[in-house]
């Protein structure tokens, strides 16, 4: 019987990931830990080179299907737009919903969550760029093109980019320094669940479309959407 996953694809795709998310911030850390610099200067010159280096990384592997997308969507983009909205409503009914039920039962909001509001306080035009922009082109081109031709069932891709997408955003926010602090954490793993609600909304509209700069604007808008609450959040507090 004809094999239904590359594993091959499956196998790179979840090492780029380890690689982008979690080994190059802590070799960029490292680096700059020589340097006798501010905290507000460590946080831009940090996160600029560590996104140059992995946007100029990305594009390098991903740049003909990009190049084929872009123009694509370049010509087909009023389109797709009422696919991106429909999806991303969807999405966004899912997502409140179960973050109303999860924070009446843990008392707080996602660790990952909180990390952006306080970035969005402490440099909010660099944070802006980096949540509208940056941070939904990456993990586009990471959690759903990266696996575009893993899977000859649909509905695999759909769930395995889903809950592979969830466990991305709440893993970032553990504690491995001590055991302590990891069981702290675990809690967060329920949030598992609205992110991954999202991340199957981005991978049905990539599918959708055929055109990864639908799920990028997708993911856009949303995390847009999530800005401009936490700043008047933050103006009204």
């Amino acid at each position: 019987m004809e094999n239904k996953i590359n594993w091959k694809i499956v196998r790179n795709g979840l090492f780029l990931i380890v690689v982008v998310l979690f080994l190059m911030p802590i070799l960029i850390s490292s680096i700059f830990s020589f340097f006798p610099i501010n905290e507000t200067l460590y946080v831009y010159l940090a996160n600029s080179l560590n996104y140059a280096i992995l946007l100029t990384l990305l594009i390098f592997i991903y740049k003909e299907p990009l190049k084929k997308d872009g123009k694509d969507f370049l010509k087909n983009w009023k389109t797709y737009l009422p696919k991106i909205l429909f999806n991303w409503i969807r999405a966004l009914v899912f997502m409140i919903f179960t973050n109303l039920i999860l924070i009446s039962f843990l008392g707080n909001i996602a660790e990952n969550e909180a990390q952006n509001e306080t970035l969005l306080q402490n440099y909010p035009i660099f944070s802006v760029f980096l949540m509208v922009v940056i941070g939904p082109f990456i993990e586009e081109l990471l959690f759903r093109l990266g696996f575009k031709n893993a899977f000859k069932n649909k509905n695999v891709y759909l769930f395995f980019t889903a809950i592979l997408f969830g466990f991305g955003h709440i893993l970032a926010s553990f504690d491995f320094s001590t055991l302590e602090g990891f069981l702290a954490c675990l809690p967060q793993c329920l949030f598992i669940i609205p992110y991954s609600g999202i991340g199957y909304f981005l991978a049905k509209t990539y599918m959708d479309t055929d055109n990864i700069f639908s799920s990028v604007t997708f993911h856009s808008i949303h995390n847009g959407l999530a800005v401009v609450i936490s700043l008047i959040g933050m103006m009204l507090s």
